[in-house]
């Protein structure tokens, strides 16, 4: 069996297990372009799904351009009742960090990704300190 073709099935396999939150979508509208792990988004109304266990999907709903990442389990405490998206900026640069859905006590955190700990490192050369921006979500 080819690379693709395993890595095709160890997708829909993951894609068919019971996703880990079965309610609705969450919306939020982003003020800014930002990146999920290395896939470039545009400002604009998006959603959050969860197609699996361990993972979100980002969608916007003008261009339908989306985004899959793996998450971990985070704490949710800050935001439990109302629900965020927490984003870390670098410079001009922001990348989705954390999704707290409302009325959970879970969070779920990305993974920095490559391209975040190059920016990461760039930032951090040129003395400038990254911060965490909060958009409240629509829903």
């Amino acid at each position: 069996m080819s690379t693709k073709s395993t890595a095709l099935l160890a997708l829909l396999a993951l894609l068919a297990l019971a996703p880990a939150y079965a309610e609705r979508p969450l919306q939020f509208n982003a003020p800014f372009d930002f990146k999920v792990g290395p896939t470039h988004m545009s400002a604009g109304t998006y959603s959050v799904t969860y197609p699996a266990s361990g993972t979100i999907l980002v969608r916007n709903e003008d261009t339908r351009k989306a985004a899959i990442v793996i998450t971990i389990a985070a704490d949710n405490k800050a935001n439990a009742e109302n629900g965020s998206l927490v984003f870390a900026r670098y410079g001009e640069v922001y990348f989705l960090h954390k999704v707290n859905p409302p009325g959970a006590g879970v969070a779920r955190q990305l993974i920095k990704s490559r391209a975040e700990q190059q920016v990461e490192r760039e930032t951090a050369r040129h003395g400038k300190a990254d911060n965490l921006v909060a958009v409240k979500l629509s829903r």
